[in-house]
């Protein structure tokens, strides 16, 4: 059973002025579960307070590395706080993007996994497009999937930034079956641009296919840059119950 989720990224210009009014509004729009990247104008307490007045879950939190860093137990207490179960390295910023530097987050990735574990977290990676270009004989996707324990790190497989980056999404989702429980659903535009989740050039009945094989748990909706958010995420949401319901 696939779920779809909203990672809150996509509505930001909305939750930055009025996390509780936007929860509200998905909650109506009929979303169920969110994945968060920053709790908008809130804390965390008055996130999971707007959440569960509003009978949405957050069931995965991008957070950056450098919080992992330095307050790990503070986002353990957060994610716990929160209910979520799931917690995931959301970007690198340019400087680590480096085979130096991928040596320390595999590292960090297998060192964390087991203290989010003890705490019924699951550790996650996101990529973009950067992950899939050299990194001497290989790629630091390829690092990453294949050095990191994959009962302790899962792959959150953004499908329009691997695609962006020429990869194969479909294959990507075949490959590590039982590591990939959150896929974000963002789709791309013919010229390479944004597009609402389902209406872009992604090949969403093969994706659906090998994701239900694969034993993905959630779908999530995102957009990098929606024309008018509400409206795009009330689409998107629209577009991936279709698609699943017919596939």
């Amino acid at each position: 059973m696939i779920d779809i989720a909203l990672q809150l990224y996509t509505v930001r210009d909305k939750s930055a002025l009025d996390m509780v009014g936007t929860v509200k509004s998905l909650g109506d729009i009929g979303y169920k579960y969110v994945e968060s990247a920053g709790y908008g104008n809130l804390n965390a307490q008055s996130f999971a307070e707007a959440l569960e007045m509003n009978g949405v879950q957050a069931i995965s939190a991008h957070v950056g590395i450098d919080r992992l860093i330095d307050e790990r137990q503070i986002v353990i207490e957060e994610m716990q706080l929160l209910g979520c179960k799931h917690v995931i390295v959301p970007w690198l910023r340019p400087e680590r993007r480096t085979a130096e530097f991928a040596d320390q987050l595999i590292g960090y990735l297998n060192a964390w996994g087991p203290e989010f574990r003890e705490a019924g977290v699951q550790l996650g990676y996101h990529n973009h497009e950067f992950e899939f270009e050299p990194l001497g004989n290989t790629t630091m996707f390829e690092r990453i999937r294949l050095e990191t324990d994959p009962e302790l790190v899962s792959l959150q497989i953004d499908l329009g930034w691997a695609a962006f980056a020429g990869a194969d999404p479909v294959q990507l989702i075949r490959e590590n079956p039982g590591r990939v429980p959150l896929l974000h659903a963002k789709d791309l535009a013919a010229d390479g641009g944004s597009a609402t989740s389902g209406e872009g050039a992604l090949p969403w009945p093969e994706i659906i296919a090998a994701a239900r094989e694969a034993g993905a748990e959630y779908l999530i909706v995102e957009n990098d840059k929606p024309e008018d958010s509400l409206e795009d995420v009330r689409q998107a949401l629209m577009n991936l119950q279709q698609l699943l319901a017919a596939n």
